[in-house]
């Protein structure tokens, strides 16, 4: 499906906002340029754009929900720029980083940081949980990684448009993206342990673990040997409990929800390592690189 495009010009007046970059970034459902106000502070700012009015309200409900936490984006203005009678739902947002995967294609991280970033999106998942939603679109280019003001790495979750209740559980579907479960491959209602999965595979590919980066029906297979023991795929010492932790997942699903065990489990990861430290990284060519 061919998404309708926004054409906008570098320099471009969009009420008190003038486009800087036109191509900053475009995915399957959304557009997003860079902005600044003209009429505000010198801060960069991210304007995304798209015609899906039923993700747009979805986003929007996420965000102003989560205003003001730490690790979700602040919704800073919302409106509709009509273009050949088509409507582009927009939303004002800051700049808050890099995608995982350009920070990872810099550099791999240590099993050390991946316990700590493991930590931390998990924390961040539980938030979305905690408010009665699953995300269902966790993946390395909606996880966004900064350096905050005091030198610490920051992680931010980002786009909600295919965010659904938890309660009722979304429709039974069939979806076999590299980030998402065994069971969303094999046609299933979404659950949160399909959140937390996919955060299992996002972790893995902090260390350079991607065995999923093939066609659909090769990694139908390779999912299914994952699943059947992914111990095989671990079989150093300090990153064995990547394995420990999609099995805990697994397991809860019949067992059912318990936050801590999994907090437990992070903990005792890696003798000496707290989870909850900050993000280790080396500075470098003027950015950073994690450790």
């Amino acid at each position: 499906m061919n998404m309708p495009r926004l054409e906008l010009e570098v320099n471009q007046s969009i009420g008190k906002y003038e486009i800087v970059d036109n191509e900053f970034g475009i995915g399957a459902f959304a557009q997003v340029f860079e902005i600044r106000d003209t009429k505000g502070p010198n801060c960069r700012l991210l304007l995304k754009a798209q015609t899906f009015k039923y993700s747009h309200f979805k986003e929007w409900r996420i965000l102003n929900i989560m205003k003001n936490e730490k690790g979700f984006t602040d919704l800073l203005d919302y409106f509709i720029i009509e273009s050949d009678n088509i409507d582009h739902f927009c939303m004002v947002i800051p700049y808050q980083g890099e995608t995982f995967a350009t920070v990872l294609a810099r550099s791999p991280a240590s099993p050390e940081n991946a316990v700590r970033i493991a930590y931390h999106l998990f924390t961040l998942i539980e938030k979305v949980h905690a408010i009665g939603f699953v995300h269902r679109d966790v993946h390395y280019k909606n996880v966004l990684m900064d350096m905050s003001v005091d030198g610490f790495l920051e992680i931010t979750l980002i786009d909600f448009g295919v965010c659904e209740p938890i309660n009722p559980p979304p429709e039974k579907s069939r979806m076999c993206a590299r980030h998402q479960s065994i069971h969303m491959c094999r046609s299933a209602r979404y659950s949160v342990f399909d959140d937390l999965q996919s955060l299992v595979f996002l972790i893995m590919q902090c260390i350079g673990i991607t065995p999923f980066l093939t066609d659909n029906k090769q990694r139908f297979d390779k999912k299914s040997a994952f699943h059947a023991d992914p111990y095989r795929y671990f079989p150093n010492r300090d990153i064995t409990w990547i394995a420990d932790l999609y099995t805990l997942i697994e397991d809860q699903r019949e067992s059912g929800y318990h936050y801590n065990s999994l907090l437990d489990l992070l903990d005792e990861a890696i003798p000496g390592v707290d989870p909850s430290e900050p993000i280790q990284y080396r500075w470098r060519n003027n950015t950073f690189h994690l450790a």
